[in-house]
């Protein structure tokens, strides 16, 4: 028996009358002073409310009084009024029996989680939720279960049992809820999920039956769209959603539960939870149960949470208050994806069959947020739901092992919760630059959250940025040139991670010194540290040769005859981790591969990535094909994984056996010569429902087709002839679709859908397919293509159009995404002046450096004088840079003559500044003169 049984136990039977005269709100406040002397018997609040205090406690060390409040007035508001008046050590509610505040649910000791969460002390105020709706959009509810029953919403405009339509809305009986599976007014649980995740959410509590949910007293709305196997379909899943918002009454609160995750994006369910959001909705979302990073791959419903400020996206902790991992499904996570934790490890509730039974999964964990929510919003029924989520995300106990984690690394306190109900926490939700979360340097991004409007100060790990206030959601942040990752809050929210991204060197050039040895020169990114160069010699590897610090950009190699050898370089910044203080390195993706003289066979295309394959299955994809043709030799720079095998003639091929991401590096030669170096990644998958891809661009694509099996699915560069007009960046996926037996040849109509995060709308690409006569097509809505902010819905009427195979059960397709410019956008500061960076190559003659570049920027550039003088530099420069590092006392020299022209370009630009300050000043008086002297004249 728990300790808490134990206490209700004796309780009872020392005094059982007076705990059930006794009622369960706190009806006085307890106060603690710092100044001993006797109280006067009045308080006074800052809004002139009166209190009489009496003493309770009046010791040498120690002044406790307490005040008595009226049974109208709010116990949290109150609160937190006497506990910042001065003089307050602590003021906590006065509760006549505290233990009365444990219910008697038999089977109360298995719900460990309620002790996590402080569900105990957080009953002592409150536990009525019997005003808000929380519809739980799941399997069903167990209708006749005697620990939901009494708390199942009803709708007020049926009728039970009449057998009629009473309300009209097509359903006959929806008394509790609908059933959007089978389009009727039954909704009952035949698979347990849903009357699992209702019954933590409101199971009946103090009833001697069963367990207690968070909410003792609540609507619980019912809507099936799961079968009993826990399958079901978007659209009912959003008809469901849509039965709970139609519903709604006008200025009842209501929240909506969605505990399950499907891997496709719907523009229907994005539209429908953007309703949710209109109307005031708050949702809560399962992060999902696969173990991955939400910031990577992309999770549904709870990725909407990126969109909108209604939804929270919660994870699953265990009793240790670790992120669960496990046989039953890990727990999802996302620094910037997943917003919460609570428990939801070996959660016992409700299930079918008016059982109980213990499940594990962000499903179980996100109830539990649900229902404190609820608890809010039974006492403060117009808080928005913006505001609903600043105070769950303010209210939690830090966890260190969930830091780096999630976007705020804590557990749900709900006694904290409702102690600060009435607070207006400034919050931090998420930040948004132009393409999704591919923050660069330099740039301005969207920074979302609550209680914005207040915002005094901005950071990037304590260095203060500009920014513009919105409105109280939202701040337009300036980012420096050099911002790395680190934390961005405002002076008293919580902090997100920010996330920066960093581009390969600009400018590579490469080309023989007077030496006779290869002499590189670059353009460094702002925010690069060092940049590391990599050679490759004759059909070798690429090995790491030098890591070169910024702002130096130009290096000279001098190991031998390398006339011939081929490079490639990378950027690379290194950052200081906030949550664990150990230093990481962010870098970019490889610069394309230079050399003088080194020279080889063309090659045709080759792949940027291999899309999930299928486990057990069968699969071939050609990863490389040279312009000549016949047979060739490429290969691995490590041992294939168990299951893959490497043809010579360019073809990856295998039946893997193991579901998990495999990832090797191919080796082969490129137009210049160079041996190009890709690292191959392939998911073996469970799941023949789609399939995905990494895009080069970044994000992931995901695929799915109505009709039969993507059997290939690739991105790749193009073919020779296959050149797509006026498009300067875009992607080929390549794609087979095994047809199902039942479409007809070529003439079957199919459903492809791709999505993919990287865009923010529409408007971000285009989209192309190749015909049969190899030329493009740009698809509209015409063709039957339906854009959406992450992808597009393509209905093919005419397979045999766009088919390349001819094969009567296969269509092989090639569909072109076009990226606009914005979504490639990035700093293209020149940062180049070689001899500049090598003369000043410390912190404190960095301000000279940026000083020259300057002067290019703002005065040479302006002249054809100047260019010329810039192009000319830029030719010889990286030889002098290169001889200078390599004599110390000769660059003591150039360092005074750079002085000594930064001097003289100070003052020109001081006389220039005084020159057009004259001509301005004549200007702007002959202007009075003449307008003036006809006013004095009257």
């Amino acid at each position: 028996m728990s300790f808490y049984r134990l206490s209700f136990f004796l309780l009872i039977i020392c005094n059982s009358s007076a705990l059930i005269a006794e009622s369960s709100v706190a009806s006085a406040i307890l106060i603690r002073w710092i100044d001993q002397t006797a109280p006067t018997e009045l308080i006074y609040l800052p809004d002139g409310t009166r209190l009489n205090q009496s003493i309770v406690i009046h010791g040498e060390n120690t002044l406790v009084t307490k005040v008595v409040i009226d049974s109208g007035e709010p116990l949290t508001t109150l609160l937190k009024s006497i506990r910042a008046l001065p003089g307050v050590i602590y003021a906590e509610p006065d509760y006549p029996v505290r233990m009365n505040q444990i219910p008697d649910d038999s089977f109360i000791d298995e719900q460990w989680y309620l002790s996590t969460v402080n569900a105990f002390s957080a009953w002592d105020m409150s536990t009525n939720c019997s005003d808000v709706i929380v519809a739980i959009i799941d399997t069903g509810i167990d209708l006749d279960h005697v620990d939901l029953q009494t708390n199942l919403w009803v709708n007020p405009d049926e009728v039970a049992g009449n057998g009629f339509d009473d309300d009209g809305n097509g359903l006959v009986d929806d008394v509790h809820g609908y059933n959007a599976f089978k389009n009727n007014g039954n909704p009952d649980d035949d698979n347990g999920h849903g009357s699992h995740v209702s019954g933590v959410i409101a199971a009946s509590s103090n009833n001697s039956e069963g367990i207690a949910g968070i909410c003792w007293s609540a609507q619980i709305m019912a809507i099936k769209f799961l079968d009993r196997f826990g399958g079901g379909s978007v659209s009912d899943a959003v008809k469901g959603i849509q039965y709970a918002i139609d519903n709604k009454p006008l200025n009842t609160p209501m929240i909506i539960n969605n505990s399950w995750v499907i891997g496709q994006f719907s523009q229907t369910l994005e539209d429908v939870l953007k309703q949710a959001e209109d109307e005031g909705i708050f949702v809560t979302a399962a992060a999902g149960n696969t173990g991955i990073d939400n910031d990577e791959v992309m999770v549904f419903p709870t990725y909407f949470r990126k969109l909108f400020d209604n939804i929270v996206s919660v994870a699953n902790v265990d009793q240790q208050d670790d992120l669960y991992i496990g046989t039953k499904g890990s727990s999802n996570y996302g620094v910037t994806s997943v917003d919460i934790a609570a428990p939801g490890t070996d959660i016992y509730s409700t299930f079918k069959g008016d059982s109980y039974k213990a499940l594990t999964g962000t499903s179980m964990a996100t109830p539990i947020v649900t229902g404190s929510a609820a608890l809010v919003l039974q006492q403060r029924p117009d808080r928005s739901a913006e505001h609903l989520k600043a105070s769950l995300l303010a209210n939690t106990r830090t966890v260190e092992g969930l830091k780096g984690k999630l976007v705020v690394p804590g557990v749900l306190d709900i006694q904290q919760l409702i102690e600060n109900i009435d607070d207006t926490p400034q919050v931090l939700y998420r930040y948004q630059g132009d393409l999704s979360e591919n923050i660069l340097s330099g740039e301005a991004i969207r920074v979302h959250g609550y209680g914005l409007e207040n915002t005094l100060s901005m950071t990037l790990d304590n260095q203060s940025l500009d920014f513009d206030i919105i409105d109280t959601l939202e701040l337009v942040v300036y980012l420096p040139s050099d911002a790395k990752n680190g934390l961005i809050q405002t002076g008293v929210s919580n902090s997100l991670f920010l996330k920066v991204s960093i581009d390969a060197p600009l400018d590579i050039d490469l080309q023989e010194s007077q030496l006779g040895r290869p002499l590189l020169s670059w353009n460094n990114q702002s925010n690069a540290d060092f940049v590391e160069i990599e050679r490759a010699d004759g059909e070798s590897s690429y090995q790491l040769l030098t890591t070169i610090d910024a702002p130096q950009s130009v290096f000279q190699d001098e190991q031998g005859d390398t006339l011939t050898a081929c490079y490639r370089m990378r950027s690379g910044f290194d950052y200081i981790d906030p949550y664990t203080q150990e230093v990481k390195t962010r870098l970019s993706e490889y610069s394309t591969s230079t050399s003088i003289y080194a020279t080889s066979e063309a090659v045709h295309w080759s792949t940027h990535s291999v899309g999930s394959v299928l486990e057990g299955a069968l699969f071939s994809e050609q990863l490389y094909a040279r312009s000549l043709g016949g047979g060739f030799n490429i290969s691995t720079v490590q041992s294939m994984p168990t299951g893959f095998d490497l043809t010579s003639t360019g073809y990856l091929t295998g039946i893997p056996e193991e579901p998990g991401d495999y990832q090797f590096d191919i080796l082969l030669t490129t137009d210049n010569g160079c041996p190009e170096q890709k690292t191959i990644t392939i998911s073996v998958t469970e799941n023949s429902d789609f399939r995905y891809l990494n895009s080069q661009f970044g994000g992931i694509y995901n695929l799915q087709t109505d009709r039969g099996e993507l059997t290939r699915l690739q991105s790749r560069d193009l073919f020779s002839w296959e050149e797509v007009p006026q498009i300067n960046h875009y992607e080929v996926i390549d794609l087979s679709i095994e047809l199902s037996p039942d479409v007809d040849g070529n003439e079957g109509i199919i459903l492809l859908t791709v999505n993919n995060d990287s865009f923010e709308s529409e408007d971000d690409y285009s989209l192309l397919v190749m015909d049969r006569f190899d030329d493009w097509i740009e698809l509209t809505t015409a063709d039957g293509v339906q854009k959406t902010a992450v992808g597009f819905n393509w209905v093919i009427e005419d397979n045999e159009l766009f088919d390349h195979e001819v094969d009567r059960n296969k269509v092989h397709l090639k569909v072109a995404i076009s990226i606009k410019e914005k979504a490639l956008a990035q700093n293209t500061d020149d940062n180049r002046c070689f001899i500049a960076s090598v003369v000043y190559n410390n912190e404190t003659d960095r301000q000279k450096l940026k000083a020259f570049r300057a002067f290019r920027d703002d005065m040479l550039t302006r002249t054809m004088s100047g260019r010329i003088a810039i192009d000319l530099y830029y030719r010889v420069s990286p030889e002098i840079a290169w001889w200078l590092l390599h004599h110390p006392n000769f660059t003591k020299i150039a360092k005074f003559n750079l002085n000594l022209v930064l001097y003289v370009s100070s003052v020109l630009e001081y006389f220039w500044l005084l020159i057009a300050g004259f001509v301005l000043f004549h200007v702007i008086g002959f202007h009075n003169k003449n307008t003036v002297k006809p006013y004095l004249k009257n």
